[in-house]
């Protein structure tokens, strides 16, 4: 991950690294993940600048909400805050919206 931090640093570019959580953390609600829970590393909550969970609420086979949750700002307020929004998905049109 440092590498990739510098990488990004020395061009100038946005580096998003998408991480699946361990299978331990399908117990928990999705309110209740955090960084830790992805698979093998502390690195996704130490060494990020921004991270985000992006979650199912309900149940998966008949609710369409989805969760997103900002879990960690480094350089906050100027890239962001904390915080939670709930979407809809729409299965026509393919998209989420408020």
């Amino acid at each position: 991950m440092r590498d990739l931090k510098d990488f990004g640093r020395k061009f100038d570019l946005l580096i998003i690294i998408v991480a699946h959580p361990t299978k331990a953390a399908i117990t928990k609600n999705p309110e209740e993940l955090t960084l830790y829970d992805v698979s093998d590393s502390a690195a996704f909550q130490n060494k990020s600048d921004l991270g985000v969970v992006i979650a199912r609420l309900g149940d998966v086979t008949i609710d369409k909400l989805t969760g997103v949750f900002v879990r960690k700002i480094r350089y906050q307020p100027d890239t962001g805050k904390i915080g939670a929004v709930e979407l809809t998905f729409d299965p026509e049109s393919r998209l989420f919206s408020q």
